[in-house]
Parts: C-alpha cells; sequence; structure tokens
C-alpha cells in the first residue's frame, strides 16, 4: 500500500476536524440548558467559583504537560493576561450565568450569536479590522435582531415570560467576551491557544472564594438531576468543549470552525424545549432570522486574524 499524499492526509485531518468541531457545538449548545439545571440547587457566583476550580486546575495542568516552556515564558504578559480572564472568564461567566437564571435557554442560545458582530465592531474600532458598508449594514440588521429578541421576550416555559433583565445581562456577557477575543489576539500571535486560556484561569483564581462565598451551595440537597447538571457543566462546557475546538482549529480555517457556530441556538433550542419545556415564539423567530442574516452580513469573507 502506497503513503498517502499530502492532499490525502490533510483531507483525513480536516474530517477528524468535523466530528471535534460537531461535538464542541453541542457541548456549549446544551451549556445553558443544564446551567439552568445545575442553577436550581447551585447559584451562578458559586457555579462560576467551581468552573474556574477546574478549569484552572485541569487547563494549567494540560498547558504544563504539552507547552511547559511556552507556559513559563507566558508570565511575562501578566497585564494583558490578567485583563483576558477578567474579561473572558470571571465577569464573563457571572454575568453569562446570572443572565441564564433569569431568562430563558433559549434566549441564551440566540444572544451568544452576537459575539461574531461585536467581536467584529471592537477589532474594527481598534483598526484590526477593515470597516465597509456591508459589515456595516450587517452590524445593524444583527443587532436589530438581538434588540427584538431582548423587548418581545418570545419565549414561554415553566417560569414565565424571558425577564429582561437576564437577557440584557448575556448581552453585556457577549460584549465583554468579545473584548477579551480581540486582546487575546497579540497573544495568539506568539502562545499557544491552551496556553492562554490557561493563564487566563489561572490568573482568576484569586477570585473564586469570594464568588463562592457569596452564596455556597447545599449540596446535600442536590437531587439527581442537579449533580448530572453540575458535572455537565464543569466537564463538558468548561474542558471537554475547549479542548474540541483546540483540537479542530489546528487542522482547518477559523472561518471553517465558525460556520459550526451556528448550530449552538439549534442545540440550545431543541435542549431548552426538551428539557425546560421552553417553547419558542414567532417573535423567536423573527429575531433568529435577523441575527443569522447579520451575522452573515458581517462575518462573511473576513478573515480572521491571528
Amino acid at each position: 500500500m502506497s503513503a498517502p499524499t499530502k492532499s490525502q492526509a490533510g483531507t483525513t485531518k480536516s474530517h477528524g476536524a468535523q466530528p471535534a468541531l460537531l461535538a464542541a457545538q453541542v457541548c456549549f449548545g446544551l451549556f445553558p440548558v443544564f446551567g439552568k439545571l445545575a442553577m436550581s440547587g447551585v447559584g451562578p457566583r458559586a457555579l462560576t467559583a467551581l468552573r474556574i476550580a477546574v478549569g484552572a486546575l485541569v487547563l494549567c495542568a494540560l498547558a504544563l504537560w504539552k507547552h511547559r516552556a511556552a507556559f513559563v515564558a507566558a508570565r511575562v504578559e501578566w497585564k494583558r493576561l490578567l485583563a483576558c480572564s477578567l474579561l473572558g472568564i470571571v465577569l464573563n461567566q457571572v454575568l453569562f450565568l446570572e443572565g441564564v437564571q433569569r431568562s430563558s435557554a433559549m434566549h441564551a442560545g440566540l444572544i451568544v450569536c452576537t459575539i461574531p458582530v461585536f467581536t467584529y465592531v471592537i477589532a474594527a474600532s481598534f483598526a484590526q479590522e477593515p470597516w465597509s458598508a456591508r459589515r456595516a449594514f450587517g452590524i445593524a440588521v444583527a443587532l436589530g435582531g438581538c434588540v427584538w429578541l431582548v423587548l418581545a421576550r418570545g419565549v414561554r416555559g415553566t417560569t414565565g415570560a424571558a425577564p429582561l433583565a437576564g437577557d440584557l445581562l448575556m448581552v453585556a456577557n457577549c460584549l465583554l467576551y468579545s473584548g477579551y477575543l480581540v486582546l487575546s489576539r497579540p497573544l495568539l500571535r506568539t502562545l499557544p491557544p491552551l496556553v492562554v486560556i490557561a493563564w487566563a484561569y489561572l490568573l482568576c483564581v484569586p477570585w473564586a472564594p469570594f464568588l463562592y462565598a457569596s452564596g455556597p451551595p447545599d449540596y446535600a440537597a442536590l437531587d439527581g438531576l442537579e449533580w448530572a447538571s453540575l458535572a455537565y457543566v464543569l466537564v463538558f462546557a468548561t474542558i471537554v468543549a475547549y479542548l474540541l475546538i483546540s483540537y479542530a482549529l489546528v487542522r482547518v480555517s477559523a472561518s471553517t470552525a465558525a460556520i459550526y457556530n451556528y448550530l449552538q441556538p439549534v442545540v440550545a433550542g431543541l435542549g431548552a424545549w426538551w428539557l425546560l419545556a421552553e417553547t419558542p415564539s414567532a417573535a423567536a423567530g423573527v429575531a433568529a432570522a435577523l441575527l443569522f442574516a447579520g451575522i452573515w452580513l458581517t462575518t462573511a469573507g473576513t478573515s480572521p486574524r491571528r
């Protein structure tokens, strides 16, 4: 048997990345669903503290194992890494979980779609991306969909209509996370992604005790579903999803990986309908159409910079 050609090897690697990308989006998409279930027994701040502790322990161990020299050298970038940890981990996760607790998992799945739009706006404002009329129109369409979703509050479930405050908290979370993505770009030119995210988790560890102390959970009162949901959030939404994305990004382009992000609201919607009895309205459908159209107009044809 002849050895595979370079193109055949590349195709095999690309095919191997597709299941990883699909699995990662399932992990991320179900995060608001299982997060909402877990937060019936564990508050959002305590859950954030647990995610920080688990993420710092596991990701730092993996970074030291795979990139020891880069991990040690990265300490000279501690100021930028500290800013990344505040935007991308502490504030991002607290706002997201506080928002999910007050709103619906379906709304969470749709609102996170604004991250590419916010990221482009911030990057263009700092001259990292060029402005264009088409992209400006896409921003207006996507933000119009987001505003429509927040004001219409078009999901109804066992807890009633999705509250405005929860949606606004998740919009703020997306804005901060977009800032993290832009801020981390210079670091990713010289450091492996695993090293950057590991340091981001490590530097926010001092916040974990304060977050946990604000509302420590009563573990004895957790039922089986709450324990399973907590395990899902800590293992799959915190560790596995990121490792799958990291595995895929070295095998396919960032633009190819970005296409899979459109699966997140679909997965979140199906999971929320099945496990949380949330049902979308026509208003949510209109918002989803506007968000998807705006994201496509804003991001199509862009070549993400590293």
